[in-house]
């Protein structure tokens, strides 16, 4: 049986496979997050909310729209539509899986997303 460290270490990985990089976790006070590249139509969100049981949280992701108002020629539309359709495949295979980490696992998560970031760029997390 998998843990829950590792269903969310399998998210991470399947958010940034299947929105081609556009979606990426990065680490921030306190846990965490998704980052959305400037030019993507739609955004992610990870929510963490207490879960039935007092040691445990609630995971789930969303998606949002980042270009309310915006006009669109029908290349802009077909963009838009594409990324659409990735995300909901995305989260329907997000939500396919429940996501019930205890504190522990999401500063686990949170501290393997940090060293990512600093194997990826060792000037992160440094205070000059």
């Amino acid at each position: 049986m998998m843990n829950e460290l590792e269903n969310l270490r399998r998210a991470a990985s399947l958010i940034e496979e299947m929105t081609q990089g556009r979606q990426t976790f990065r680490s921030g006070i306190g846990g965490a997050y998704i980052a959305t590249a400037e030019d993507a139509d739609l955004g992610m969100q990870m929510r963490v909310n207490t879960g039935d049981a007092p040691e445990h949280y609630h995971v789930t992701f969303s998606a949002y729209s980042r270009r309310m108002g915006a006009e669109m020629d029908s290349g802009g539309l077909r963009t838009l539509m594409t990324e659409a359709g990735q995300m909901y495949a995305l989260l329907m295979a997000l939500e396919m899986q429940d996501y019930h980490p205890s504190a522990e696992e999401l500063h686990r998560f949170a501290d393997d997303i940090e060293q990512k970031e600093q194997q990826t760029d060792p000037m992160m997390g440094q205070t000059f």
